[in-house]
Order: C-alpha cells, then structure tokens, then sequence
C-alpha cells in the first residue's frame, strides 16, 4: 500500500494528477492533499507517507524549499517532483537524488504509473523485511 500526498496550488492540477492516480491498478491512499509546500510539511509531520507528488511553483513554500525540507526529516521518502517548465539545474539536482523523480506537466499517466508501480514493489519487500 503506497500512502500519497499530492501537493500543487492549482485545485485543478491537483484532481487531475489524483484522477490519474486513481486510475492505475496498484493498492494506494491518496492521504491528504495540500495547496504549498507549508502546509504540505505539516501533512508529512501528520500522516504517514511514502510518496509525495509535488508541483515546482507554488505560493509560500517551492516544491524545491519542500523537498529540501523533506529531506531534512527522511531519505526514505520518494518523491515526485512536476513542472511545467524544463530547468536543467531542478532536473540535476533531482537526478541526484535515489528517491526522487522528475516529470513534466501536463503529467503523463503511463509514466506516473510506471514510478508508482516501481514503488510499490520496493516498498511492498521492505514490508517484508
């Protein structure tokens, strides 16, 4: 079971990145929703999350400051970063990352379902383990 958190000021872009979530064939609970990267950090510290799907530009607090921030409390957590724009330093300072992934906006389902497929089977054999 994957427990999400999908975080982007758009309510729109938020349902249809849940719409797409709810689509594909793998056991999750979308957890919580948030509208920035402030109140994302409060749904983390309240809930228990694997996965986190993020816009880059938000109000407040960046997708970049939340995943910052993120890693500061965990290594542990994946991550999924998406934008609109394609910033070469976002993506390499992504790609460094084990557990973090990039994809553009509009999200393509196929991709989302392949990273959240992955997912499922490293997070079902530490369940195991």
């Amino acid at each position: 079971m994957i427990n999400i958190l999908v975080v982007d000021d758009s309510s729109l872009s938020r349902k249809r990145t849940i719409q797409a979530i709810e689509t594909i064939d793998i056991e999750h609970t979308i957890v919580a929703e948030a509208e920035n990267g402030e109140e994302a950090l409060q749904k983390f510290r309240e809930y228990s999350i694997d996965v986190v799907i993020t816009d880059i530009e938000m109000p407040i607090m960046s997708g970049i400051i939340l995943t910052q921030e993120l890693r500061y409390l965990t290594q542990e957590l994946y991550i999924i970063v998406l934008s609109s724009m394609v910033r070469q330093e976002i993506k390499q300072k992504i790609k460094k990352d084990k557990n973090s992934f990039y994809l553009k906006k509009p999200l393509k389902k196929e991709l989302l379902e392949d990273i959240l497929g992955r997912l499922s089977h490293v997070l079902e054999k530490k369940e195991l383990t």
